[in-house]
């Protein structure tokens, strides 16, 4: 199992493309209305999907339609309209996919600082069901 490491909220924005592709887990920034900003390597190898293909795309209907559930997206909702006012929050979710097993997953949602609202999503893969 790999652990998210603490990230500083403040230099998301500042992050370079070599810094997002190193990180050992799933690495997604996405804007308010659930579009796709950056996509990791770790998230497109563990899912098969190339980040050109990803980036420009809802998460929500295009990228991920198996967290179109109130779990994720409601608690993403929630997180940008900052009904949760915390910084970061996370929870537990699994991926539920048609044609592999199903992936348990700890998402963190961590709120950009600065201009341009946006959340990134930390996906960490904790084992198959």
């Amino acid at each position: 199992m790999t652990t998210a490491a603490p990230i500083d909220i403040l230099s998301l924005q500042s992050l370079a493309a070599d810094d997002i592709d190193r990180a050992p887990y799933g690495f997604v920034v996405l804007d308010t209305a659930g579009i796709v900003v950056r996509y990791n390597r770790a998230e497109a190898e563990a899912t098969g999907r190339r980040v050109t293909d990803v980036v420009g795309k809802s998460w929500f209907k295009e990228v991920a339609p198996c967290t179109q559930v109130k779990d994720f997206e409601g608690v993403f909702a929630d997180f940008v309209a900052r009904r949760i006012p915390k910084p970061s929050h996370e929870f537990d979710f699994v991926f539920r996919f048609h044609d592999r097993p199903h992936q348990n997953v700890k998402i963190r949602l961590v709120r950009s600082a600065g201009e341009g609202d946006q959340v990134l999503v930390i996906v960490t893969r904790t084992g198959d069901v």
